[in-house]
């Protein structure tokens, strides 16, 4: 009897791995997007694109219209990046050291326009338990995107703030010929702003709004803030829905399987006649069930395979795991009534 129910427990143990495996799926990539940032009104602006949560993208938006001779700009962000486009038409230059990334160009009179730079930046680390409080960030970069369930934070924090950089401002005041005048930063549509903890507000500091994106200042003298804060919620995704979904309906059909083995296991010699009767009563809910998920599996054809295939696995698998209770239960009474 041991054996027999060993091998119902590590089967139904995997069909559970299998059916979670397969709810997760890759996201794709996309490149850096600059139109939303295009009506930014400074010349050199930081961006940071959260619309795609799984990707989010940031870059630099610059808008050359010099008079004065041939300049060779660098400029130096207070963060680590892995790779950052170029454009010929500026000479665009780049390297990463340390935490810095330092980005060259060129301007003149004859260069003018609008060009974007697309940065693949490393974020900062997220910290195991947080409770928006800013110090307890890593001071190795100035820039976090911290996913905790749904709920996000967006943290840029002003190096000239930081106690942790000083040392850092004055090495790179040697090398660095310009600054960034601007960050933008744009959501999510469907993104909710949530408070932020001690502050009663949803954003820090109180940006310009251009469109659907908010423009912040890139000194922190001008608003007198350690950093610019930004804290949302975004609604399930489809893919989070469709997981809820299928997860309620597995456990649901679940449920009277281990009702049935709860009562093969736990039942005494003199209880089994009414164990039997226990066991072919959630049977009947079983049967119920199965038939359910072949509707739905049959309803939802047309929809995404992976629904339809979920609840068609889900009754063949319940299905198998019922029949074996109950030709556990049969094969135990036999030998009990020879």
């Amino acid at each position: 009897m041991i054996n027999g129910l060993s091998i119902i427990l590590i089967t139904m143990i995997f069909s559970l791995i299998v059916f979670f495996s397969a709810c997760s799926q890759k996201q794709s990539l996309s490149e850096f997007d600059s139109t939303p940032f295009k009506d930014s009104p400074n010349k050199l602006t930081l961006c940071f694109d959260l619309r795609n949560d799984m990707s989010p993208k940031t870059g630099l938006i610059l808008k050359v219209d010099s008079q004065e001779a041939v300049k060779i700009n660098m400029l130096a962000l207070p963060f680590n990046s892995t790779n950052v486009s170029q454009r010929n038409e500026i000479f665009s230059t780049w390297g990463s050291y340390g935490s810095t990334t330092l980005v060259g160009f060129y301007t003149s009179p004859n260069i003018k326009g609008t060009y974007e730079l697309a940065i693949t930046p490393n974020w900062g680390p997220s910290p195991n338990e947080w409770n928006d409080d800013i110090h307890d960030l890593s001071s190795s970069t100035s820039i976090f995107f911290l996913r905790y369930g749904l709920i996000r934070h967006f943290i840029y924090k002003y190096p000239e703030k930081d106690s942790n950089r000083k040392q850092w401002l004055q090495n790179i005041a040697e090398v660095k010929n310009t600054d960034i005048d601007g960050i933008a930063v744009t959501l999510p549509l469907d993104g909710t702003g949530r408070e932020i903890k001690r502050t009663g507000k949803t954003t820090i500091p109180t940006p310009t709004i251009i469109g659907d994106t908010k423009i912040f200042p890139a000194d922190s003298k001008l608003i007198n803030e350690e950093m610019i804060y930004i804290k949302y919620e975004l609604p399930p995704n489809k893919n989070q829905q469709l997981f809820v979904e299928q997860s309620i309906k597995f456990v649901v059909s679940i449920i009277p399987l281990f009702v049935q083995l709860a009562i093969l296991l736990l039942r005494k010699p003199n209880q089994k006649r009414i164990g039997r009767i226990l066991i072919w009563i959630f049977a009947g809910f079983q049967i119920i069930i199965i038939c359910a998920l072949i509707y739905l599996a049959y309803s939802n054809w047309q929809e995404p395979t992976f629904k339809a295939l979920a609840d068609l696995l889900t009754a063949i698998i319940t299905g198998i795991f019922s029949g074996l209770i109950i030709w556990k239960e049969k094969n135990d009474s036999t030998v009990s009534n020879p």
